[in-house]
């Protein structure tokens, strides 16, 4: 049965929706993969056939598959089918091919017709969208065709499906589950935490808390995967990808503890209380959630966050200027708990975690470690803000010299990458004196013990601000960030940090730097922005929430 027949008898293969047989179309093809690096992904009959008939048109790289067993070998091997003389050669390798090139220099032509869903949604999450189902191609059918064979679309359980309809299939689905355990009385001693899916964050520094002071809370954290999860003994890890038990944990809980927002069919019930922390300390850079313009193109998005904002009891700032622009970003009206920023206690009390983060680094005690933190870049695909790195402009080798010649000693400079973009950090050629510590699962904790901080907008500059060490902002595209990626809380000109847009610059400010001066300015400046941090918020936000569960 060839692969036009197959689409035509089963609806499975003609899957996905209206949006993704627009796409799938020959014109559209030829106009995107203009330029491209072009591989075949899966499927040897599939393959046979592109190849056969359309590879006279377009050059193949080489064939993508996830069986580890054909990587490096040729794919003549493993097709009976009499190849065109140019594709004799032609390779099997694994996806991993991939990471040589950027995202938006590939196209991949999707051959396989059993997992083409599977192998698009491992395209995605490498940031790859320009593929095409050769599939959907060949199926060269009326679109009232496709919706008769289909059914009803709205209903339909293909899961994948454009991201729109799928978030509203999963919403409806979730809705089911909350309304189906809300039946369940709320259990008293139930705290849920989430912070982006990992453990972290200031959730973490108050888990920890509350596990030091022996309470008797039953302590819930949603994690995207249990595998890659370490947390203390005293705390239940739940898979968000188990969404009934997810469901089930949230709508018995009598506490929410989050730094992002929630679940779109999240719905708080009478007797629960929703603390949000915010993912940052007490001072931000950029522009957040509802007052920030350049990211509320993403209506779905946004109205997701207006109603996650409204079923907020409390949140936790750090300073006079996070109250204030808290209250802008999240639109927020009702209590505020202005105690300091719990993940920010570490920085205060960094003998405990040097030896743990030295292990890590496999440095000696006696090396002097610098934190090059730079923020993420995003770009605009299909209607959405993709993290991206760019490249990374420091000269380390001038950097390590530097340190060096001003500071004495022996100097490492940590390498960390912001969580949306770390994973790139892996295809990065480094110099001997750079490790990376993008993996490292708690920045505070690197900041806690490194001499010095160099960023470029990150907000984490504050967190080595408020022990007054020295930060440096390494800023080579300043213009360009502001204009394309977020606008500012604070103009950069008023901070009290030098700032460099060179290599030459960042080195001439290291040798000329001036360390009394230097913390006289940032102690006016955390005075005049109302900071709050000092090594015990920790402690404070848990007597709140005693307060709490005990009411």
């Amino acid at each position: 049965m060839n692969i036009i027949h197959k689409a035509i008898i089963n609806r499975k293969y003609i899957g996905k929706n209206r949006g993704a047989f627009e796409k799938s179309k020959w014109s559209e093809f030829k106009k995107d993969v203009k330029g491209k690096k072009l591989f075949l992904f899966g499927g040897t009959s599939a393959c046979d056939f592109f190849l056969n008939k359309y590879g006279d048109k377009f050059a193949i790289l080489a064939v993508l598959d996830n069986d580890k067993t054909k990587n490096g070998k040729k794919y003549s091997n493993y097709t009976k089918q009499q190849l065109p003389p140019e594709y004799k050669g032609l390779l099997i390798k694994s996806p991993e091919e991939l990471k040589k090139y950027k995202p938006d220099e590939i196209a991949v032509i999707i051959a396989s017709t059993n997992y083409y869903e599977e192998i698009a949604e491992q395209l995605e999450h490498s940031a790859i969208f320009c593929y095409y189902i050769l599939l959907l191609m060949e199926a060269r059918l009326p679109k009232y065709t496709i919706y008769k064979i289909i059914g009803n679309w709205r209903c339909f359980k293909n899961k994948y499906v454009s991201p729109q309809i799928r978030r509203n299939q999963a919403d409806r689905e979730d809705m089911r589950r909350f309304r189906c355990y809300a039946k369940e009385p709320i259990q008293q001693n139930k705290i849920v935490f989430r912070t982006f899916g990992k453990y972290m964050d200031h959730g973490k520094y108050i888990a920890e808390e509350i596990l030091r002071q022996r309470l008797p809370y039953d302590l819930v954290w949603l994690v995207d995967n249990e595998d890659d999860v370490s947390a203390p003994t005293g705390i239940r890890l739940v898979t968000i990808k188990n969404r009934d038990a997810m469901s089930r944990e949230l709508v018995t809980a009598k506490m929410w503890i989050s730094d992002v927002e929630l679940p779109y069919a999240v719905r708080k019930r009478k007797g629960q209380f929703y603390i949000q922390t915010k993912h940052w300390a007490g001072v931000t850079l950029k522009k957040f959630y509802l007052d920030a313009p350049t990211i509320l193109s993403d209506t779905a998005k946004v109205k997701n966050w207006k109603k996650d904002f409204r079923m907020i009891d409390c949140m936790i700032t750090g300073s006079d200027f996070d109250t204030e622009t808290c209250r802008r970003g999240f639109n927020f009206k009702k209590e505020v708990w202005q105690i300091g920023s719990p993940r920010t206690d570490v920085i205060f009390h960094s003998e405990a975690v040097k030896e743990k983060v030295y292990d890590y680094c496999n440095c000696s005690p006696d090396i002097k470690l610098l934190l090059y933190a730079p923020t993420y870049r995003f770009e605009q695909k299909e209607g959405r803000n993709i993290p991206e790195v760019r490249a990374i402009d420091l000269n380390y080798e001038m950097l390590l010299h530097t340190l060096k010649m001003k500071f004495g000693g022996e100097w490492r400079i940590l390498l960390r990458l912001h969580p949306a973009v770390a994973k790139f950090s892996r295809d990065m050629e480094l110099v001997q004196g750079v490790i990376d510590v993008s993996d490292y699962n708690d920045v505070q904790e690197l900041v806690a013990v490194s001499e010095i901080m160099i960023s470029d907008y990150s907000s984490v500059m504050f967190e080595t601000a408020f022990i007054k060490k020295p930060v440096f902002l390494f800023t080579t595209d300043y213009q360009d960030y502001i204009k394309k990626e977020y606008d500012l809380l604070i103009e950069i000109s008023s901070l009290p940090f030098p700032r460099a847009e060179s290599n030459e610059e960042l080195s001439r400010l290291i040798m000329s730097f001036d360390d009394k001066a230097y913390r006289e300015s940032v102690g006016s400046f955390l005075k005049s922005y109302g900071v709050k941090e000092d090594g015990n918020a920790s402690k404070r936000a848990v007597e709140n929430i005693k307060r709490l569960m005990e009411a």
